[in-house]
């Protein structure tokens, strides 16, 4: 008897192992009633696609399409060695509210931790982008990418390092508000990343913006053009022996009740634009 339930627990277990782990691109169905789906097991993409795939119902919004990563679950996009690498969540007209970790799949460019359009994010734990692997030319990929998306960052935010190419930026695309509690740092390379990069950017920092460290040069924290900057913490370019911009680009304005900041050997002023 004892033998037997022995035997049992065995089986239970490796039906749990199986179970509790996905390998292979995954497709999720959102059911568009603002009720949210959990994620409740780990998933990882293969051959350069993306781990988990967002389908949503026709004309509805990212309110109503409601996603969450459950805690000590890990999503990450595949891994391609000749390529770019796989997105951990893709997809349109979601909320994502993320308990894990979303990784990009690494590649000969890294691939992005979350991609898509008209997106809310609100992070408590931590996305990192992938890992470029190509060497010159190639890149980290973004923690985050897309247009029209909303983040609310509790926790971190990386882009994709690269020791040969360019690191990931934290956040990149364009019309994307970012309130940020926590950090939000562009991945090293050669050439550091950026924090958050795009057009038409609305951030409210709270805490720490970096450009990712640069073995040339370090990454700037902002950049783009159309940037509105309400500042409560650190803004800081990468480290590099030339080193970033805290804010770069054109048409910024900057509310400043914390610290902008370009970091050592940078000849760059603190914000090379006119504000």
């Amino acid at each position: 008897m004892n033998k037997n339930i022995r035997i049992l627990q065995f089986l239970v277990s490796i039906l749990y192992s199986v179970q509790s782990h996905f390998s292979g691109a995954q497709t999720i169905q959102l059911n568009g009633n603002g009720i949210p789906e959990s994620i409740t097991r780990s998933i990882t993409g293969v051959d350069g696609n993306a781990a988990l795939n967002i389908s949503v119902p026709y004309k509805t919004s990212y309110t109503q399409n409601i996603l969450s990563v459950e805690s000590s679950i890990n999503i990450k996009g595949g891994t391609s060695n000749t390529s770019i690498g796989g997105a951990g969540v893709y997809g349109e007209n979601f909320t994502l509210n993320n308990n894990g970790s979303v990784w990009g799949g690494d590649g000969y460019n890294g691939g992005i931790a979350v991609s898509g359009n008209k997106i809310s994010i609100n992070n408590y734990r931590n996305v990192y982008g992938g890992n470029g692997l190509g060497g010159s030319g190639s890149s980290g990929g973004a923690g985050l990418s897309g247009d029209d998306i909303i983040v609310d960052n509790y926790r971190s935010i990386y882009g994709g390092d690269d020791v040969g190419g360019t690191g990931g930026s934290g956040v990149t695309g364009s019309n994307i508000t970012v309130h940020n509690s926590g950090g939000i740092l562009g991945g090293n390379g050669v050439n550091g990343g950026d924090g958050i990069n795009g057009s038409n950017l609305f951030i409210t920092n709270d805490n720490m913006i970096s450009g990712g460290y640069g073995i040339k040069q370090g990454g700037d924290a902002i950049s783009g053009n159309q940037i509105t900057l309400n500042n409560n913490g650190i803004v800081q370019g990468g480290y590099g022996p030339d080193g970033g911009c805290s804010v770069y680009g054109e048409d910024i304005h900057i509310n400043n009740h914390g610290n902008l900041s370009g970091l050592y050997n940078s000849q760059k002023d603190a914000y090379n634009t006119s504000i």
